[in-house]
């Protein structure tokens, strides 16, 4: 009963999701994270092509470091993190 979930738009919806981008704080600073974001929304591209796009981070460290899973974890904290 119910609809199924649309793994392909939830997907898409992740991809663009600007709170994802936090992960990226620590290695590339506030400054780049905020003109990534920036960058999502004035072209409409993910944050991995935003991402590659200003030399921030290669694909594979983004991989590495933006897993959405991993903000789904009550308490979790993020490496070089507050807590």
């Amino acid at each position: 009963m119910g609809l199924p979930p649309s793994h392909e738009h939830i997907a898409a919806s992740a991809a663009r999701s600007l709170v994802l981008v936090t992960p990226l704080n620590p290695p590339i600073g506030y400054g780049k994270v905020v003109k990534t974001g920036k960058v999502v929304l004035a072209e409409n591209i993910t944050l991995k092509q935003a991402a590659e796009q200003l030399c921030c981070v290669r694909p594979e460290d983004f991989d590495r470091r933006v897993v959405p899973t991993d903000t789904t974890v009550p308490s979790a904290t993020l490496p070089g993190g507050g807590c």
